[in-house]
C-alpha cells in the first residue's frame, strides 16, 4: 500500500531536551585553488588531494595537497606537482594503498568535449606522476571511479551521445583490468558513488533527458561480482551530486536537476538496514559538481558551482563522528506532595535557583505533583524550590519523592522550601536524576496544505510507524488537521504516514506543511519527496513534543485509551495491618486523581498477601487491605460507584512461592501487593 511518509527522528528530540546538538559542520579556511567545479578528489593517509576541473574560465591540470596536520596552523593547502596529461573535468580519482589514481574525463571543451582513457598513478611520497595501462573501455567523461580493498574501479560514463553501463576492475599489482559485471541498467552519466565495506552503492545520473528522474539506487558486490537494487533515493532525482562514506554509512547531498535548480539537502544511507534518512542541510546553500574527502572522522567538502559564485571556493569539515555539547547536564523530576496525606500538588511552578538566587530553570507540576527540569548544569551548586503560593502553606510540610516514590527530601520554612544541590554531592543529583527511558512524550502537530489559506488536511487516517514498518500508534487528524500521539518512548524513531487514498485527492506536487500549535512551519513535503526529518532544530523551534516522566497512571489519561488497564504497585502495610501508611497513600492519591480527573473512569482494586501464615487468614487480610484502600479513596472525595474492592489472599503469587517453597524476603515482597484494574467507559 503506498503512503505518504514523513519521518519524525524523535529520538533526536530528546537530544534537545537534555543536550543541545550542535551543527556537525564547521567552516573551514577556503580552497587555496579558488573556484573549483568538476574536480577530483581523493585521500591517503592524513592527507587529500584535489585536482583538475574548472575555475569556470578553463579546464585545469594543477593539483592541491591537504594537510590535516597543518589545519590548526592555517596552512591546509599546498601545490603538488600538476596532472602531466591534458587538462579535464568530470574525470574519475580514487586510492589504493599508498597511492592515487587518475583517470578518463573531458578534455577539449564544454562547446567541444571528447572524452579519455589515460590511467593515471600519483606517489605522495615522491610528488610525480606514472602513467599506467589505459583504461580498457571506450574512451568517456562523466564516469564513476571507486576501490574496495586493493582493486579499482572505473563504470559508466559518455562520450557524446553514447552512454556506457559497463564496468572494470584495475588491479595495481599487475597493472591490469579486467571487465566485471556490467551495470543492470541503461548507460548513464554523472552518477555518483560511495563505498561501504565491500560494496558499492550507485545512485542518481541522466541519460539524454533534459531532467534527471532516476531515483534507484543500486549496489556492486566485489564478493559476489553481482548488483542488487537497494532502497530508492527518497529526495529528488539528479546529477552532480557530492558523496562520500564512513563506517557502514554513506552520505549523499547537493546536485543539480540538470536544468537551473540545485538542491541543498543532506541524506544519509544506512548500509545495514537499507535506509536514508535526512541529515541536515548544507551550511553553504544549494550547489552541485563538488567535491568532498575523507580523512580520519571528518568529510571535507567544497559546494563547486552555486548560485553565489562567492562562496564556491568555501571547504566545509562535515564531523562524522555525530557529537552532543551535553555541557554535563542532567535531567532531574520528581513530585511534591503536601503533608502526612502526600497530596499532590498540581500547577506548582518549580525552580533551580543559582548561589545569586536566580532562576536557571523551570516548570510547572502536573496532575499527580509531577515535574521535569530539563538540562540542570551538575557541576553548579544549586537549590530547587517552589512557588509558595498560598498563605497556608507556609507552615506546611511538602515531601519531595522521585520517580519511584522514594522520599527525598521534606521541604518546611524551616528550610527555607529548599533542597540543595550541591557540585560537590553527587548523591542528591542521582537521587532525583531521570534517565531517558523512563521519559514519555506527546506529539501534537498540524498538517496543512501550501496554499494560501493554509487549508487544513482535515479527517486524514495517520499513522506512526517505526523502523521495522510497524505500526505504533495509529489515528486521524480532526477537522483542522490537528493530529496528536501520545505516551511515546522518548528514544523512538518513527515515520508519520498518510493513507494513499488521501493522496489520490490531491493534485501531483502538491505541497503540505506539517505546523505547531502555534501554526509556525516546522517542516514540508510534496509528493515527490515524500519524507523529511525533525533533526538538528533548535530548542526554540522543538515545537512539536511534550516530555514528561513515565508514570502508569498517567498512560490512561494521555492515550484515551477505551477498555481495561492493569497497574501493579507494591504497597506498604505494617505486618498483619490494613491501615493505610503515607508510602502508601502517595500511591492512592495518583488513583484518586485519575479518578477525579474524568468520571468515565473506574477502578477494581485488588489486594494480595505472601504465602506465609494460613490460607484463610491471608484471604480476610487482604480483603481488608482491599477495604481500606477503598475507604480511604472514598473519603478523598471519589464517587464510591467508581471502585470496587476485593482480596484474593496468597491464590495469586507472581513467583514460586506457595506454600511450602522457601523464599527471599525480597521474593516474599513481591506478592505483596495492590493490583489496580483501570477502565474507561
Amino acid at each position: 500500500m503506498k503512503k505518504w511518509i514523513f519521518f519524525l527522528s524523535c529520538c533526536c528530540f530528546h537530544l534537545f531536551i537534555f543536550a543541545q546538538k550542535n551543527s556537525r559542520w564547521q567552516k573551514q579556511p577556503n580552497f587555496s585553488g579558488g573556484v573549483l567545479e568538476n574536480a577530483v578528489a581523493f585521500s591517503v593517509g592524513d592527507n587529500a588531494f584535489v585536482g583538475l576541473g574548472t575555475n569556470n574560465s578553463s579546464f585545469q591540470t594543477t593539483f592541491w595537497k591537504y594537510s590535516v596536520q597543518n589545519e590548526s596552523a592555517g596552512q591546509d593547502w599546498e601545490k603538488t606537482e600538476p596532472f602531466p596529461d591534458k587538462p579535464r573535468i568530470s574525470a574519475v580519482a580514487f586510492s589504493i594503498g599508498t597511492k592515487g589514481y587518475v583517470g578518463t574525463g573531458m578534455v577539449g571543451s564544454e562547446n567541444n568535449k571528447q572524452g579519455t582513457n589515460d590511467f593515471w598513478e600519483y606517489n605522495p611520497e615522491k610528488n610525480s606522476w606514472t602513467q599506467k595501462t589505459n583504461f580498457p573501455g571506450a574512451i568517456r567523461y562523466g564516469a564513476i571511479g571507486f576501490s574496495i580493498g586493493n582493486k579499482g574501479y572505473i563504470a559508466l560514463g559518455v562520450n557524446q551521445n553514447t552512454y556506457y553501463n559497463d564496468l572494470w576492475e584495475y588491479d595495481p599489482a599487475s597493472n591490469k583490468w579486467n571487465k566485471k559485471a556490467d551495470f543492470p541498467d541503461n548507460g548513464i552519466a554523472d552518477a555518483s558513488v560511495f563505498v561501504v565495506a565491500q560494496d558499492a552503492f550507485v545512485l542518481f545520473g541522466q541519460k539524454k533527458e533534459i531532467i534527471p528522474s532516476k531515483k534507484n539506487s543500486w549496489k556492486y558486490s566485489q564478493v559476489k561480482n553481482e548488483w542488487k537494487q537497494i532502497a530508492d533515493f527518497p529526495g529528488d532525482a539528479r546529477i552532480g551530486a557530492v558523496t562520500f562514506s564512513y563506517k557502514n554509512k554513506g552520505y549523499a547531498m547537493a546536485g543539480s536537476n540538470g536544468a537551473f535548480k540545485r538542491f541543498q539537502d543532506c541524506w544519509e544511507y544506512d548500509a545495514a538496514k537499507n535506509h536514508w534518512t535526512p541529515n541536515e542541510d548544507i551550511p553553504f546553500g544549494a550547489c552541485s559538481y563538488g567535491f568532498a574527502f575523507v580523512i580520519g572522522n571528518a568529510a571535507y567538502v567544497s559546494p563547486g558551482k552555486t548560485s553565489s559564485g562567492s562562496r564556491s571556493a568555501e571547504i566545509w569539515k562535515f564531523d562524522l563522528i555525530e557529537k552532543q555539547k551535553t555541557g554535563n547536564s542532567v535531567v532531574i523530576g520528581g513530585s511534591l506532595l503536601l503533608g502526612n496525606e502526600r497530596i499532590p500538588q498540581a500547577g506548582v511552578e518549580v525552580q533551580i535557583m543559582n548561589s545569586k538566587n536566580e532562576v536557571i530553570k523551570s516548570a510547572f507540576t502536573n496532575l499527580f505533583g509531577s515535574f521535569l527540569l530539563t538540562g540542570v548544569p551538575e557541576k553548579d551548586d544549586l537549590f530547587l524550590t517552589f512557588d509558595v503560593r498560598d498563605p497556608g502553606w507556609k507552615d506546611q510540610k511538602f515531601y519531595l519523592v522521585n520517580r519511584k516514590d522514594e522520599e527525598v527530601a521534606v521541604l518546611h520554612k524551616d528550610n527555607q522550601f529548599r533542597f540543595y544541590l550541591s557540585s560537590t554531592n553527587k548523591n542528591k543529583i542521582q537521587l532525583i536524576k531521570v534517565e531517558n527511558k523512563n521519559l514519555r512524550m506527546n506529539m501534537k502537530g498540524k498538517l496543512a496544505l501550501d496554499d494560501k489559506k493554509r487549508t487544513p488536511l482535515g479527517k486524514v487516517p495517520v499513522s506512526l510507524i517505526n523502523e521495522d514498518q510497524e505500526i505504533v500508534q495509529g489515528g486521524a487528524t480532526d477537522e483542522n488537521g490537528v493530529f496528536v500521539f501520545t505516551y511515546l518512548p522518548l528514544d523512538s524513531s518513527v515515520y508519520l504516514s498518510i493513507d494513499e487514498k488521501m493522496a489520490a485527492t490531491l493534485a501531483k506536487g502538491t505541497k503540505i506543511l506539517l505546523l505547531d500549535d502555534g501554526d509556525n512551519v516546522v517542516s514540508k513535503t510534496n509528493t515527490a519527496h515524500p519524507e523529511f526529518q525533525l533533526i538538528n532544530l533548535p530548542p526554540e523551534k522543538n515545537t512539536l513534543t511534550q516530555v514528561y516522566m513515565e508514570d502508569p497512571w498517567l498512560e490512561p489519561i494521555m492515550t484515551g485509551k477505551h477498555g481495561d488497564m492493569m497497574v501493579v504497585e507494591h504497597v506498604y502495610f505494617d505486618y498483619n495491618k490494613w491501615e493505610i501508611l503515607p508510602e502508601t497513600k502517595t500511591i492512592l492519591n495518583k488513583a484518586i486523581a485519575m479518578l477525579k480527573s474524568n468520571n468515565k473512569f473506574s477502578i477494581e482494586i485488588s489486594a494480595h498477601t505472601d504465602s506465609r501464615g494460613e490460607a484463610k487468614y491471608n484471604l480476610e487480610l487482604s480483603e481488608k487491605r482491599a477495604d481500606a484502600a477503598k475507604d480511604y479513596m472514598i473519603s478523598k472525595g471519589v464517587n464510591a460507584n467508581q471502585i470496587t474492592a476485593k482480596g484474593y489472599g496468597e491464590t495469586k503469587p507472581l513467583n514460586k512461592c506457595k506454600d511450602g517453597v522457601p523464599c527471599t524476603e525480597e521474593e516474599y515482597a513481591l506478592n505483596r501487593r495492590l493490583e489496580f484494574l483501570i477502565k474507561r467507559k
